[in-house]
């Protein structure tokens, strides 16, 4: 029998944190669990661990993500949240994060 394809590590980590953002969108950044996380990915929870041995390691890079990629909806949780990253956000993603609040 032929085994899976393994897949590479830097996709896994990739895949690995598109589903904690995708998980910080739907129900918050503070609230996503490496179980919620593995259940979304099809893999162990230790196996997140070994990619992000803390949930902080996860939360920040979630966070990073969002200020790279623009994300409002894990930005303006950041800013309530006070996260230090977030708060540091340019005028212009600021002032997106602020309509979108302002919208809901």
């Amino acid at each position: 029998m032929k085994r899976a394809k393994r897949t590479p590590p830097d996709e896994r980590r990739e895949n690995i944190l598109n589903a904690a953002i995708k998980l910080s969108i739907e129900i918050g950044y503070n609230k996503i669990t490496r179980d919620k996380i593995a259940k979304l990915t099809n893999v162990t929870s230790s196996l997140i661990a070994y990619y992000y041995p803390r949930m902080s390691h996860v939360r920040n890079a979630v966070m990073n993500a969002a200020i790279e990629r623009e994300i409002v909806e894990i930005l303006a949780q950041g800013i309530t949240l006070n996260d230090p990253r977030a708060l540091k956000i340019d005028r212009m993603a600021k002032q997106k994060v602020m309509s979108y609040l302002s919208n809901r």
